[in-house]
């Protein structure tokens, strides 16, 4: 592979990827005193997301808040850690789940998350966690995205 650094290669395109959504919003803006992006945003939302991503792309645990309804479903062999909060396990049906590493058992759809137990994801089938308190943090490691609540 021609980079060997995973961490560098996701940095770069990180920031070529903002790079083109700065040149899009600059040239969509129709005077030059529109602000494009603060760098309050830049301190607080990229950079941060930045540094997210290239920690998750490094094997890292990087840590996600929730809130209630919010699913957090990852890739194959994803490692999760309810840290606060509270949550139920999501899978295709009720005979799959997720492993407990920590009480080597299974969790199965429906069934509460113990706090600070390490559970894998086997596949990437739709099996996860999804939020039942108010809010909610867990520490994951290749997790691919969020699905957000919808309002009724």
């Amino acid at each position: 592979m021609f980079f060997k650094n995973k961490k560098l290669l996701c940095v770069i395109c990180a920031a070529l990827a903002a790079l083109a959504v700065s040149a899009g919003i600059f040239a969509a803006s129709e005077t030059s005193s529109v602000t494009v992006v603060s760098l309050d945003y830049i301190e607080n939302v990229l950079k941060p997301w930045v540094n997210q991503k290239v920690a998750a792309a490094d094997g890292q645990y990087v840590i996600v808040y929730l809130t209630k309804g919010q699913k957090l479903l990852p890739t194959a062999s994803a490692e999760l850690v309810l840290r606060s909060g509270s949550a139920t396990a999501l899978a295709p049906d009720t005979t799959q789940g997720l492993s407990d590493l920590t009480s080597g058992s299974e969790i199965y759809k429906g069934s509460s998350v113990t706090k600070n137990h390490q559970l894998l994801v086997p596949r990437a089938d739709g099996r996860g966690i999804v939020i039942t308190s108010n809010e909610a943090y867990v520490m994951a490691v290749s997790y691919t995205h969020l699905t957000l609540p919808t309002k009724a």
